[in-house]
């Protein structure tokens, strides 16, 4: 192997490093329900171009914007419940990457992954409401 083979095999070796942490980052900061960081730390500067066509729920281009052209921010928030933490008291979303497949070029300029991203998401539904800690209501009475 020569010195050109080599530095592009490190090179390759780089770039599925950066992506594997862009995706763990990605999740990371899904958890927390952060759609600022997602899309500040994440997505490119220049929104032109960049959606997201969820099967159920449509397309979503650029950051902003509001229905029928909704962008990132709308998509996140109607879709996961996403805003700040106190907007959904008791909301649980954790998952994880799992069954990696990637695979960065021979010239090490474009790459293709796959992950399955397992997880599970819980909500304290209206035992996270402020009512339910009245002495006057009982959990019976939450329906």
């Amino acid at each position: 192997m020569n010195e050109n083979e080599l530095l592009l095999r490190l090179d390759r070796l780089e770039a599925r490093a950066e992506i594997e942490n862009l995706m763990a980052r990605y999740e990371h900061l899904f958890t927390l329900r952060d759609t600022d960081g997602i899309l500040s730390q994440l997505w490119a500067d220049d929104d032109r171009g960049i959606s997201i066509e969820d099967r159920f729920y449509g397309v979503y281009e650029g950051r902003d914007g509001a229905f029928p052209d909704a962008g990132m921010k709308t998509y996140y928030a109607s879709v996961f419940g996403f805003g700040s933490p106190t907007d959904h008291p008791g909301k649980l979303s954790c998952y994880t990457l799992t069954t990696q497949a990637l695979e960065v070029a021979a010239d090490a300029q474009t790459a293709h992954g796959l992950w399955i991203s397992i997880g599970a998401e819980s909500d304290a539904g209206e035992l996270a409401y402020d009512d339910i800690g009245r002495p006057d209501r009982k959990v019976s009475d939450v329906h």
